[in-house]
């Protein structure tokens, strides 16, 4: 008995063409945040000519999708009072970024 694939183009394999952009997907925990002490901080991140700003006032996970290849981060603290820290040095970014206790830090 034959398969109805049999004799068809199917049975030698399909090329699909495939025109997506390679991504990557990076997640921010902001796992010791402290609304008492930090209003907000922003992060930064920066992957060629883009950048993507990412606000987090609370502890809830952000998640951030930019093209694949290696980015750099920083962060902003703003305080209770509205004042801001000038933006930390670049760090080598990972696809997990756990964001750090505000050193209060001017």
């Amino acid at each position: 008995m034959k398969s109805p694939w049999e004799g068809s183009p199917l049975q030698e394999g399909v090329i699909v063409r495939i025109d997506g952009v390679p991504r990557r997907t990076v997640q921010i925990l902001p796992i010791y945040f402290d609304a008492t002490a930090t209003k907000s901080v922003t992060v930064r991140l920066r992957s060629g000519s883009q950048t993507e700003s990412i606000v987090c006032a609370d502890r809830s996970q952000k998640i951030v999708t930019l093209p694949d290849g290696p980015f750099s981060w920083t962060l902003q603290w703003t305080r209770p009072d509205g004042s801001q820290s000038a933006e930390s040095a670049p760090q080598d970014g990972d696809d997990v970024i756990v964001i750090p206790r505000d050193r209060g830090e001017r």
